[in-house]
């Protein structure tokens, strides 16, 4: 008999009891699916509240906010777990196989028959991509004519970021696509969504390559730096590509010295600092970054094809 992870009942332990339903946080039964998250990938309480405060924006693991929990549980996701509350298949296209079978007159019963059939699923909770495929696909060839929803969240370093993974865990084109369908169900990788998104990367991880590198600790003393702050921070730095695609820790203390004249880098950000170089300098590189992204799509010759 299989072991079932979404069966398992976490053990009792400090963390568990400090997650506690708070507005802005996570629910109850979203902490027991990261705890047993953590449980299948072989990691203690120490291990996932680490996780946690380095790849999220919370100050304490009890603080994750519901934005953070969902980064986190799709590595997870990626990595191979699997979970009843965690459906391969999104709401906005589980509602595109609903249009299409309303379009083709289909009831509620003849479309779980045909998921049955089709995709060997009983309902979105047992649908994976391929299986949506499939079953968009035959809706559409029966003239439904519904498009596989278009999130709008892939850009071109997000793609690039997929490939370049793709090809340092010697991944063939076949095997990239299966995975593109299997964890996105779409047919083209411009139309992931971020969660998709995110679980291909760590699927890639699992094979070896490398996360991206957590923030920089730092003291969080009073008055200074956070390390919510600095994590958010070091986000907004990697999604920048750094300085010309220098995206170490030692470049970030350089420009932060350049741009606000402080020595001492992350680690010596006081909190209006850390506000300042947010506002002057990050959020004005990223919306430059955007507006040309979206005059280079204006202004793309239209595919006759």
């Amino acid at each position: 008999m299989t072991d079932d992870p979404s069966r398992r009942r976490p053990s009792s332990d400090p963390l568990a009891e400090a997650w506690t339903e708070r507005a802005g946080g996570i629910t109850l039964a979203q902490a027991r699916v990261l705890l047993t998250a953590a449980q299948w990938a072989g990691m203690n309480v120490s291990d996932l509240a680490t996780m946690i405060c380095a790849f999220s924006t919370s100050d304490r693991p009890e603080d994750i906010t519901p934005t953070d929990y969902e980064w986190i549980i799709d590595r997870f996701v990626g990595w191979g777990f699997r979970h009843p509350a965690l459906p391969l298949v999104s709401s906005a296209q589980f509602a595109c196989l609903n249009e299409g079978r309303r379009r083709l007159g289909l009831g509620g019963r003849q479309f779980v028959a045909v998921m049955r059939r089709e995709a060997s699923a009983a309902g979105r909770r047992q649908l994976d991509g391929v299986g949506f495929l499939k079953l968009w696909l035959l809706f559409n060839g029966l003239g439904a004519g519904v498009p596989v929803p278009e999130p709008g969240f892939m850009n071109r370093k997000y793609a690039g970021l997929l490939h370049m993974a793709a090809y340092r865990a010697g991944v063939s084109a076949d095997t990239f696509a299966a995975l593109r369908m299997h964890l996105g169900g779409v047919p083209r990788l411009a139309l992931l969504d971020r969660r998709a998104f995110a679980r291909m990367l760590a699927r890639f991880e699992a094979m070896g390559v490398p996360a991206p590198d957590p923030a920089p600790l730092v003291p969080a003393m009073p008055g200074m730096a956070t390390q919510a702050q600095a994590n958010l921070i070091w986000r907004m730095w990697l999604d920048l590509d750094g300085w010309k695609g220098n995206t170490t820790p030692a470049t970030l203390d350089l420009a932060i010295a350049s741009m606000l004249g402080m020595e001492g880098g992350l680690a010596s950000l006081t909190r209006a600092g850390t506000r300042a170089l947010i506002d002057r300098f990050i959020v004005p590189r990223m919306n430059d970054r955007r507006a040309a992204e979206s005059a280079k799509e204006r202004t793309r010759p239209c595919d006759p094809t």
